[in-house]
C-alpha cells in the first residue's frame, strides 16, 4: 500500500493509443518512475476528469476522438502534451525524459 500510495505522490500520467498488449510494459515504465498510468486505448474516461500532470497521445495508434480529448484534457489542466508517432517502449520513455527535463528547468517570469 506504501508503494501505491508513493507513485501517486508525483501524479498521474495520462497515456492515449499505443498498443493494448504492451499496457503492462506503459505501466511498469511510468511507475519505475514514480507517477501512476491512466491508459486509454480506445475510450475516453467516463464522468470526471482525472487530475494529470502529463498526457502523452501515440498519434499513429489513437482516434481522432481520443486524441483531440487528450489535447482537451492537457490544455483544461494546464498540462504538457507528448505526441508521439510510436507505440514503443521508448518512445514513452523519451516523453517522460523531455517532460522531467524540462521540469528542472527553471522559467524565467
Amino acid at each position: 500500500m506504501a508503494k501505491k500510495l508513493r507513485q501517486a505522490a508525483k501524479g498521474c500520467v495520462l497515456l492515449v493509443g499505443g498498443h493494448a498488449r504492451m499496457e503492462v510494459q506503459y505501466r511498469q515504465i511510468v511507475e519505475a518512475r514514480g507517477y501512476s498510468l491512466i491508459y486509454r486505448e480506445r475510450k475516453k474516461l467516463a464522468g470526471t476528469p482525472p487530475a494529470i500532470v502529463l498526457a502523452i497521445c501515440i498519434t499513429g495508434l489513437c482516434s481522432h476522438p481520443l486524441r483531440e480529448w487528450a489535447a482537451w484534457l492537457a490544455a483544461s489542466q494546464r498540462v504538457p502534451i507528448a505526441y508521439m508517432a510510436e507505440g514503443s517502449q521508448s518512445a514513452v520513455r523519451r516523453a517522460l525524459d523531455d517532460f522531467e527535463r524540462a521540469a528542472e528547468v527553471p522559467h524565467a517570469r
